[in-house]
């Protein structure tokens, strides 16, 4: 959602990839589900990746994947040699996710 860019944001559902978009002024992917969002590939342009977890699970997938997510992307900057800047940002206030902030700022 957005232009081509070298940041890009990744949320897990696309209501949660659009309020991550609006809070970050940053193009977002939706990783579709907290299962998806450790295997997502990104563009070898990328340099910054800022990604928005749901938080308000019970088993903590959401945070889960998103720990998972960065670690993969920072072990493989590394062993491409490329410095990638990688950022976990939750939903602000009690905002369990991205799409629920964008909810809660609209009203």
């Amino acid at each position: 959602l957005g232009v081509d860019s070298e940041d890009i944001a990744v949320a897990e559902g696309i209501e949660s990839a659009l309020g991550l978009a609006m809070a970050t002024q940053i193009p977002s992917w939706s990783a579709v589900s907290s299962s998806n969002m450790p295997n997502l590939v990104l563009p070898s342009h990328v340099r910054r990746v800022v990604i928005g977890p749901d938080v308000g699970d019970s088993k903590e997938a959401g945070m889960k994947a998103a720990v998972e997510l960065k670690k993969r992307i920072v072990a493989e900057g590394k062993k491409h040699r490329r410095f990638i800047e990688v950022e976990i940002r939750n939903p602000a206030g009690t905002a369990n996710d991205w799409a629920e902030w964008a909810e809660m700022r609209a009203r």
